[in-house]
């Protein structure tokens, strides 16, 4: 068996070096397999050289060189069918959780953010960049790549500002707004001129173009979507009538309350006690209809001023359903609260002066409007998916039912 020297294997590898191979491990795995068939080939006394020439003929057909370029060839070709693959998956993965999310979100089943989540962050960060880095490795121009990679980009952001827009997170009509601007005032252009200019793909990007810009523009025009001014008027004058009848039942009580108390009698103090939770759960609903508006209109109002037309901004179902229901629907600590508070003042009534309060203040569901025995829960019949006008007029139908059972207990 034959012993390289080290200057022999010196030799080798600047020779493989001279020759074009440029990659490390390539340069060492060449070198490694030339000396084991030198070693076991070459005799004593023959030539080295003449038959290291002959041994790397074995390696390719012309120059070494070769041998890098059908190992990069592999491992791309390798790497695009495992990022084709996993666009694949993440595709599919994406689009069923969008499907699904949507049908739970519809159904008001528990579970839809989660699902919506999901996919739109499969669809925006997995999805959509493998998708671009795929389209950036065909051989077309440079302009192509670039309405690829600006397509890339403004899908990944409108994916972001929907999932803004569906979790209720700050900033989602901003990053909305954004998108539609992005795609009107860049991506269609670039589209549109950088596809006119080639014959061969003319009429394709005219209507393609114009599906686009339509589609922009019913999205823009979902988005510019409220109710009508005759819909915020008549909720804001119906929460007016009610605050000016729930401040008159008020009076009404306080007087009430003054000749009662000055009394001996036996009852006094569960007409202290009534006063006393009346006016805890009245003001407990004024603190939450307080909060809603400072969050909802960014201020720091101490009180409520009903002659505000605070309804203006009734198409607002994010920041309402934000307050009161977490990510998966369920109640937060917030309505959670509030039912028991209201379910404590119910027994109260019950128990000490034998009235049935919960026909009025009712948490224990309303019968579906279907009639399929299906009770709607006292938490979604009154807050859920409802405008941000509407929720304040329910708080303070509340306050009004408050006062109402309150006054049927002291006349």
């Amino acid at each position: 068996m034959y012993n390289l020297s080290e200057q022999q294997i010196e030799y080798i590898l600047n020779d493989i070096r001279r020759n074009g191979v440029e990659m490390e491990d390539l340069q060492l795995n060449l070198l490694d397999h030339i000396c084991c068939i030198i070693e076991q080939n070459l005799k004593e006394g023959d030539d080295f050289e003449d038959f290291y020439r002959k041994t790397v003929k074995q390696f390719c057909k012309h120059e070494l060189w070769e041998i890098e370029e059908e190992t990069i060839i592999l491992l791309t070709i390798k790497n695009y069918y495992v990022m084709k693959k996993s666009m694949i998956i993440s595709g599919t993965i994406s689009v069923a959780a969008l499907l699904f999310g949507s049908f739970f979100k519809v159904m008001h089943w528990p579970g839809a953010s989660v699902l919506l989540l999901l996919g739109i962050v499969t669809l925006s960060f997995v999805f959509l960049p493998l998708l671009f880095l795929l389209k950036a490795k065909e051989p077309t121009n440079t302009q192509s790549k670039t309405v690829i990679g600006v397509g890339t980009l403004l899908g990944i952001l409108l994916c972001i500002s929907t999932l803004f827009k569906v979790m209720h997170w700050p900033g989602g009509n901003v990053l909305w707004f954004i998108s539609i601007g992005c795609s009107i005032f860049l991506f269609i252009p670039l589209y549109f001129f950088t596809g006119i200019r080639n014959p061969e793909t003319k009429i394709n990007t005219i209507v393609t173009t114009i599906i686009l810009v339509g589609a922009t523009g019913i999205l823009f025009t979902l988005t510019s979507m409220r109710p009508s001014r005759a819909i915020e008027l008549g909720n804001f004058f119906a929460n007016q009538d009610l605050v000016a009848t729930r401040n008159y039942a008020t009076e009404q009580n306080s007087l009430h309350y003054k000749i009662l108390l000055n009394d001996s009698s036996p009852a006094k103090k569960e007409v202290d006690e009534l006063r006393k939770r009346s006016d805890d759960l009245y003001k407990k609903l004024e603190k939450i209809k307080l909060n809603l508006i400072n969050s909802n209109e960014e201020t720091n109002y101490t009180t409520i001023d009903y002659t505000n037309r605070f309804s203006f901004i009734d198409a607002n179902y994010g920041l309402a359903e934000y307050f009161f229901f977490n990510n998966l629907g369920e109640p937060t600590p917030i309505l959670v609260s509030l039912r028991n508070e209201v379910d404590s003042f119910n027994s109260f009534i019950k128990t000490t002066y034998n009235k049935n309060s919960f026909g009025m203040i009712n948490t224990q569901g309303t019968k579906d409007v279907n009639d399929d025995g299906h009770l709607i829960s006292w938490e979604e019949f009154n807050f859920h998916q409802a405008p941000f006008g509407i929720i304040i007029r329910n708080l303070t139908q509340m306050q009004l039912d408050i006062r109402v059972v309150e006054a049927t207990c002291i006349h």
